[in-house]
């Protein structure tokens, strides 16, 4: 056998272990986003407080990464800027009422519409939900 056929040979060995290693990461983090997504089940929206003027909200995090709260949007409600919650913790956020007795209306007559938008890593979900 000549040398050149032993480096083609070791050279098709190290690409081949190259692409293996590279596979085997690329499974890894595919694991690792279907467990914060089995995981973003847990995250946990509750109403801490309300009045005329504004809603207390306490978002839990049970997941491994920051989550951030994009914007929070309603006929008659106003977020401020984007708030990041840490990994594994909860943070309460206030949300500003423009028309308060309009907003009772509209949960009473089930016509309220309130949007969350949570960015996760590189992904962002937009949840729509009927009050």
């Amino acid at each position: 056998m000549n040398w050149g056929k032993i480096l083609g040979l070791v050279g098709a060995l190290i690409f081949i272990l190259i692409y293996l290693n590279y596979i085997t990461i690329t499974f890894h983090y595919g694991i690792l986003q279907v467990e914060n997504l089995r995981l973003l089940k847990s995250l946990n929206v509750s109403i801490v407080g309300a009045n005329s003027s504004a809603i207390i909200i306490r978002i839990n995090n049970p997941l491994n990464v920051s989550v951030t709260v994009c914007n929070i949007s309603g006929k008659y409600l106003v977020f401020g800027k984007p708030i990041v919650i840490p990994p594994q913790t909860s943070k309460n956020i206030t949300i500003g009422i423009t028309n308060y007795q309009a907003l009772v209306n509209q949960i009473k007559n089930n016509d309220e519409y309130i949007s969350i938008k949570l960015k996760i890593q590189n992904t962002t979900i937009t949840s729509v939900n009927l009050v």
